[in-house]
């Protein structure tokens, strides 16, 4: 399942997961410190996590690397 701050998706114990930021629309995606907060709190359940994406900026690979290369080590961070 994907799961996103801005779906308030429950994750299930039986279900792999991956993460959505919800940069594709400015409006949903909550800022950097609060995606950190929703992430470590899901930290629990890291194992079943197949992958977490940094924040992008859609169609521009360059703002992409600049906003999401600082973030990659506090996702690891996160769990």
């Amino acid at each position: 399942m994907i799961a996103a701050p801005s779906s308030g998706n429950v994750l299930h114990a039986e279900l792999g997961w991956c993460t959505d930021n919800g940069c594709f629309n400015p409006d949903r995606y909550p800022g950097d410190a609060a995606y950190l907060r929703w992430l470590s709190r899901r930290a629990d359940r890291a194992n079943r996590c197949a992958f977490v994406s940094a924040p992008d900026v859609v169609a521009d690979a360059a703002s992409t690397l600049r906003c999401s290369e600082p973030m990659l080590g506090k996702i690891r961070a996160a769990g």
